[in-house]
Formats: C-alpha cells, structure tokens, sequence
C-alpha cells in the first residue's frame, strides 16, 4: 500500500508543477509596446465613449429641465403632507400583513 500511496503522491505534485505559471521574462521593449497597444485600446474606448455621449446631448436637449419650485408653496406643502401620508399607510399596511404572516406560520 505504500507504493500506492506514494505514486499517487507523486502524481498530485506533478499536477500541480503544471497549474503553477512559470515567471517569464518580458523585455523593456516588449513591456512598452504592450502599454503603448493598452493606451490606444483605451484611448480608442474614451473616443467612443464621448462620441456617443455627444450624440445623447443631443438628445437631452429636447428634455429640459422642469424648474416649477416655489410657485405655489402652499399647493406644493399639501401635495407633500398627502404624499407622506400615503407613504406611512403603506409601510403600516406592510407591518400588518408581516404581523398576519407570522401569526399564521405559527398556527
């Protein structure tokens, strides 16, 4: 049995030597043509990237901004406090049926 278990030893060690990757030297030469391809792919990706920006200003310009505050303080102070309320009736609708739910795990 110790035959066995030293092959099988063996064998996961060799397995393993080859998912290491081994250090392999690169030039500086080589390293700077490596950046020097990243830097336009990028440079390449950010022209893209703001041509197509520049095509929805464009289409933002249809859709301005709506500037309406301040001009019923006292509209725009209701409309809110009617906003809040149905809020706080939503999330005590929520409590309530957790509350239903868990009672009727229980049973």
């Amino acid at each position: 049995m110790s035959q066995s278990e030293s092959s099988s030893s063996e064998t996961s060690s060799s397995s393993e030597e080859e998912e290491i990757a081994k250090p392999v030297f690169i030039s500086k030469k080589q390293q700077e043509k490596q950046n020097q391809n990243a830097t336009n792919s990028s440079r390449q990706v950010l022209l893209s990237q703001l041509e197509s920006k520049d095509a929805k200003e464009d289409t933002d310009e249809k859709f301005e901004v709506d500037d309406t505050d301040d001009l019923d303080p006292h509209l725009e102070y209701e409309n809110w406090k009617e906003r809040e309320k149905l809020r706080f009736l939503r999330d005590q609708q929520i409590i309530r049926e957790a509350e239903l739910e868990k009672e009727r795990k229980e049973k």
